[in-house]
């Protein structure tokens, strides 16, 4: 007989947004706030006549908070458990993304966009900044695509497998009153070391590519726009 319980108990920090003052706010009772969620879950294990396949008690905790110190945003989401089966890390921040003015960070596993044809929301594990002044902008990102899969020697297939990828680039643009010029320039590139065995017969071969991008905007009247996007790989 085998008997499972699972118990979820969720918990939500909900603070209310006061107005930001920056500096002026220290010493003040909105200088720290605080929101966001938990969720916590348990699960009870007991097997009767066959051998336990799992841990009689495991628990998780996973959830996202976000902390404000004087308008200096401080975002979080993580994850927590006892099962190490499943999380390769007992404490694992996936994503950071501190925000202060016209700044924004970005760090862990987290999504950027240049454009619908360079970096589109492509997910990636490393690090980017997104500064925003006035009508200017200024984006910057580096980090790994894609990750290395081995080759599956039990089943003698490549189907699955990949090179770690790394990318890289950079975005400048300017708008303003409906008219507007955004260059880009972004790199991604295998790396060809990252197998630890590749079969002599596969088509699984190391890649790379790099693009440039620009792109402008204008209102030629008050509802017909005209935008142009010339893309080059180098």
């Amino acid at each position: 007989m085998l008997k499972v319980v699972t118990y979820t108990l969720l918990f939500v920090l909900l603070i209310p947004e006061g107005f930001s003052q920056n500096l002026e706010k220290i010493g003040k009772k909105d200088m720290v706030r605080v929101n966001g969620g938990l969720n916590y879950t348990s699960v009870f294990y007991n097997a009767q006549g066959i051998p336990n396949r799992r841990q009689p008690f495991t628990w998780f905790l996973n959830g996202n908070i976000t902390i404000s110190i004087l308008d200096l945003s401080l975002p979080f989401t993580f994850n927590y458990s006892n099962n190490q089966t499943t999380y390769s890390q007992p404490f694992n921040i996936q994503s950071f993304n501190p925000t202060y003015k016209w700044i924004k960070g970005y760090a862990g596993i987290t999504s950027m966009n240049f454009s619908q044809y360079t970096l589109a929301n492509h997910v990636f594990t490393g690090a980017g900044v997104e500064l925003t002044p006035k009508n200017f902008k200024f984006s910057a990102m580096y980090g790994q695509l894609k990750k290395a899969i081995e080759f599956d020697a039990e089943n003698n297939s490549d189907a699955n497998m990949s090179y770690k990828r790394l990318g890289w680039g950079a975005l400048a643009g300017y708008e303003k009153n409906g008219h507007g010029i955004k260059l880009i320039y972004f790199a991604a590139k295998d790396d060809p070391n990252s197998l630890a065995f590749v079969p002599i017969n596969t088509t699984i071969t190391p890649m790379e590519n790099t693009v440039v991008s620009l792109s402008g905007k204008t209102n030629l009247y008050k509802k017909l726009n005209l935008k142009q996007n010339m893309l080059s790989p180098v």
